[in-house]
């Protein structure tokens, strides 16, 4: 009776005993770096059957957004360990031959992309968690209990840009809402769309204030502008233009504009601006048709 009571047992506990050895050598075949397992193309759908909550990221090294997300992956990944064991986190690099396949199969378009994976590849769902601790470990948490993510924390707030103001002696007429339609109603005027804060709105600064005055000088009929697209009081003004980037500069001709396509320093902008000016007039008095005299 006693044998036969050791039987049973020994006979319950060998599959036991052969799930926990298999998870011990998966475990062991695992390559984890600073706590996060890393997988390739051979690697990821074995994985994704052996855990029930699998968090991929897919990165490319050069990606600066991944590596700046790095920490607080090592960080969710340790930590997750240690409240909910079923949820681990891995990624994979995109960039390496044997992953671009795996890649493309999950639609991968930028990065840092996450999936989910519970247990199945067909069951991979994108997510777009907050990319900071600890709401990037409690987000995935939340989903894999079946409740409502917490919300991600507020973009920080980025501090306003001291304005570029005009010298004294400058030409450049500081647009508005109420004097922009007056001013780009003339024979010749640029308008600088800019915001405060972009280095290469910085850069072309003193060049264009530069060129405004020469220009004084030399045609005073072409006029230089600059409305600031990063106040909302003139940015309406601007967006009318398709303006995309800063700075963007635009040629009006009696209200109409088109694009300037010059160079941007002070010396450039003066004869690309005076020899175009020239050229349109010269167009314009080869358009008009000469009356023959009787």
């Amino acid at each position: 009776m006693k044998f036969s009571a050791l039987r049973r047992a020994a006979a319950f506990a060998a599959p036991v005993l052969l799930l926990s050895l298999r998870e011990v050598a998966q475990a062991a075949d695992a390559v984890f770096e600073d706590g996060v397992m890393v997988l390739t193309g051979d690697t990821i759908e074995q994985a994704i059957k052996d855990h029930s909550h699998l968090v991929v990221e897919f990165y490319a090294p050069w990606c600066g957004h991944c590596k700046k997300l790095a920490p607080a992956l090592s960080e969710a990944a340790t930590k997750m360990k240690e409240v909910d064991e079923k949820i681990v986190f891995a990624k994979m690099d995109c960039t390496a031959d044997g992953n671009k396949e795996f890649k493309e199969k999950m639609g991968i378009k930028g990065f840092p992309s996450f999936r989910m994976f519970e247990g199945t590849l067909e069951s991979a769902k994108e997510h777009k968690p907050p990319r900071v601790m600890p709401q990037l470990m409690d987000y995935f948490k939340a989903i894999k209990d079946g409740v409502e993510p917490p919300p991600p924390p507020p973009a920080p707030k980025r501090p306003p840009a001291p304005p570029l103001v005009e010298p004294e002696d400058s030409e450049v007429t500081v647009l508005t809402k109420a004097n922009f339609q007056e001013f780009v109603a003339g024979e010749f005027a640029v308008v600088e769309f800019y915001a405060p804060w972009c280095g290469h709105c910085k850069k072309l600064f003193p060049e264009y204030t530069k060129a405004s005055k020469e220009l004084k000088e030399i045609d005073p009929t072409i006029k230089l502008g600059k409305l600031d697209m990063d106040d909302p009081k003139t940015k309406a003004v601007g967006s009318k233009f398709g303006v995309k980037g800063f700075p963007t500069l635009k040629i009006f001709r009696n209200g109409k504009p088109e694009d300037y396509t010059g160079p941007r320093d002070a010396e450039g902008i003066v004869k690309f601006l005076t020899n175009l000016k020239k050229s349109m007039a010269s167009k314009e008095e080869e358009a008009v048709p000469v009356k023959e005299e009787l």
